[in-house]
């Protein structure tokens, strides 16, 4: 939204990007695309102890948004912290 030189208020619902994505924000969208496919190929119960956790550690976001975080940061303290409070096993995701 602005307004232009007439002070009339000028709404786009989105507005077209200026210059193609750089090559980081590529590689951002490829992991979170990838983290989205390795999602839905976790069983149910395994989506569910990703959703639990989150609720158990009190955290304001949902068990998809912390397995994106997890797959695209790989930060395996904070997993870890949250599998503690929580009491769920989250890591490794697949096992043989």
């Amino acid at each position: 939204m602005y307004t232009d030189k007439r002070n009339q208020l000028v709404v786009f619902p989105k507005s077209p990007p200026l210059v193609p994505p750089n090559l980081l924000q590529q590689s951002v969208r490829n992991r979170i695309t990838a983290a989205a496919y390795v999602w839905r190929s976790l069983s149910p119960e395994q989506r569910a102890n990703w959703n639990l956790a989150a609720t158990r550690a009190r955290i304001k976001i949902h068990g998809y948004n912390l397995f994106t975080f997890y797959i695209t940061k790989a930060d395996d303290d904070t997993i870890h912290t949250i599998e503690r409070l929580s009491r769920l096993k989250l890591i490794p995701l697949f096992e043989d």
